[in-house]
Order: structure tokens, then C-alpha cells, then sequence
């Protein structure tokens, strides 16, 4: 960065209909670090980043890449990719921190204070043009509406959906329960047990198997939120072969349900008490000859019939 000093830029600026980016226009990398600095808090805040309350301090951006590759108009991967070089500096110091959770990203600006030192206590640029601001702020408004309509597209009413919810859904095969699918995908991914490669991978072949069996048993496809708490995604089929066209052989289940822990059981009778989901690759069902769960989690095994 050049040390000639800094200037305040009016927060509408990348919006003035004449300066500003050009409608529907990729940002430029120049651009897109204008508009972290102009995102950026001026003062400490409480911020609600779709669901997720978050305490910002001066100088801190909260959005998810998703939300920021709409802002830009970029691939999401381009986001993630620039905002790394951003944090490793690339040779030249680093221009920003970053840390993710929850489908969140916090980014804050190193040496904010010394971009914002012209500012007044209300951020507000003392020596900026009031001319610029005035004819960005309608434009600003409209741009910031637009935003927002298309983040709802990726939203779960009330809370954001994680990172790759979206794509992997859309692969499983079968759409119910979309809240709590996202829950359990969030909980599975950002808690480090799958990486999402692995699990699209395991998805693929799950959705590959239940394509090539007849229709009329799709109804026992288990909720996307039941096939990922149980740990059901562990047993899908390595490789599926046809006999006379007519049905699917599935091969063992890598994992052996002896070896289930009683967490993983506990999923398992949650699914079978909410959806009446039981997998025969988990043993005769609770209450029925054979069944192997054990009995001090059963309960009220009769109601679970």
C-alpha cells in the first residue's frame, strides 16, 4: 500500500450513478477492498448477520462469502480466494484478518484506524463531498435492497443456511425437513466431522443408489436430517450392482451397528420417534425380536413400534 496518505470515501460511493461500479459489472479487486472498507464498522455494534448476533469492533466486516460474491458479482471461490491473499498479503504484509464460523465470515481491516482518520465520531467523512453522498444514497438504498432480496434466496427463515447447504441438498434425494437438514449438515460440517467433499461424494452415490431402485420404495428414502445425525452417510454403498434390472445389491455397511455408540443410537430412535425412520441395516427394530439397541435407551419401546 503507498504511504502518501489517506483520503475518506463516502460509504455510497461504489453506487453514484456516475462514478460508481457499472450495474451488473464484476467488481475489480481495487473495488472489491473499497468495498470491505466501506462495509466496515466505524464504531463498536451489535450486528445481525442473518440470524447470527455477532459483536462487531471498529474496523470489522461480518457477512458470509456467499453473501459478499453476490455484493461483488464474483464466484464464491474467487471470494475465498481473494480474501486468503488479502490475510496472507501476498509478500507486502497483511490488509485484513479473517475468522469463519457458523457459516460467518469476520474480516477486520488492519490499520482501519489509520484509513479512517479523517472521520468524525458519527463516521461520517469531515472533508468528503456532500455532493457524492447525496447522489449515491438512493442508488446505495436501491443496491442494498437488491441484496437483500437475493440473500433471502439462501436463507432459512430466521437463519442462514451454512456454506454449501444449498448445493449438497439439492443433491440427496429427498426434500423434507429442509430447516433441520440444515442444522444437521452445519453441525456435521463446520464441526470438522466430514469434509464437504467427502460428504458430496457419499451423497452422489447414496442419491446414484436409490435412482436405480424402483420408485414405489423411494418413500423409504430416510430425511436428509436423519441420514446425517444417525451417521447413516458412513453406510452408503462402495459400489451397486443390477440383477435382471429389477433391484439394486448394496454392499455391507462399512460400519457394523454392534459398534454404534450410544449417541448414534439415540439419533437413530429420534428419527424413528419423529418420522418413523429405521434403517434394516441397523438391526430388527426396537421391540421386535433380535433388535440389539440397547434396552436402557429404548424406553418406551412400545410407543416406538
Amino acid at each position: 500500500m503507498s504511504e502518501r496518505g489517506y483520503i475518506a470515501l463516502a460509504r455510497g460511493m461504489l453506487d453514484h450513478p456516475i462514478v460508481g461500479v457499472e450495474r451488473n459489472k464484476p467488481y475489480s479487486r481495487t473495488e472489491a477492498w473499497e468495498w470491505l472498507l466501506l462495509e466496515a464498522s466505524f464504531k463498536p455494534r451489535r450486528y445481525d448477520a442473518g440470524g447470527t448476533v455477532i459483536d462487531l469492533q471498529r474496523g470489522q466486516v461480518a457477512h458470509s462469502t456467499r453473501y459478499i460474491a453476490n455484493a461483488w458479482r464474483w464466484p464464491e471461490t474467487n471470494v475465498r480466494r481473494f480474501l486468503r491473499r488479502l490475510k496472507t498479503g501476498a509478500g507486502t504484509g497483511a490488509m485484513i484478518g479473517a475468522e469463519s464460523g457458523a457459516g460467518i465470515t469476520v474480516i477486520t481491516i488492519c490499520n482501519y484506524d489509520r484509513y479512517q482518520s479523517a472521520t468524525d465520531e458519527s463516521g461520517a467523512a469531515s472533508g468528503a463531498a456532500d455532493g457524492a453522498a447525496s447522489g449515491a444514497k438512493v442508488a446505495h438504498e436501491r443496491r442494498r435492497k437488491e441484496q437483500g432480496n437475493n440473500r433471502k434466496k439462501d436463507i432459512a427463515p430466521g437463519k442462514m443456511e451454512p456454506e454449501g447447504f444449498a448445493d449438497w441438498y439439492s443433491v440427496y434425494p429427498r426434500k423434507k425437513a429442509r430447516k433441520d437438514a440444515a442444522r444437521a449438515f452445519g453441525k456435521l460440517i463446520e464441526g470438522g466431522e466430514s469434509p464437504l467433499d467427502d460428504l458430496m461424494t457419499r451423497t452422489r452415490a447414496f442419491a446414484a443408489a436409490w435412482a436405480a431402485r424402483p420408485k414405489a420404495e423411494h418413500q423409504f428414502v430416510p430425511y436428509p436430517a436423519s441420514w446425517l445425525n444417525s451417521g447413516e452417510y458412513l453406510d452408503e454403498p462402495e459400489s451397486l450392482t443390477t440383477n435382471g434390472g429389477n433391484s439394486i445389491k448394496i454392499t455391507t455397511p462399512t460400519k457394523d451397528p454392534a459398534t454404534f455408540t450410544e449417541t448414534e443410537w439415540r439419533e437413530r430412535l429420534r428419527g424413528l420417534d419423529t418420522a418413523g425412520e429405521w434403517s434394516s441395516l441397523w438391526g430388527p427394530r426396537p421391540g421386535a425380536d433380535g433388535c440389539i439397541v440397547p434396552p436402557h435407551l429404548i424406553g418406551g419401546g412400545d410407543a416406538r413400534r
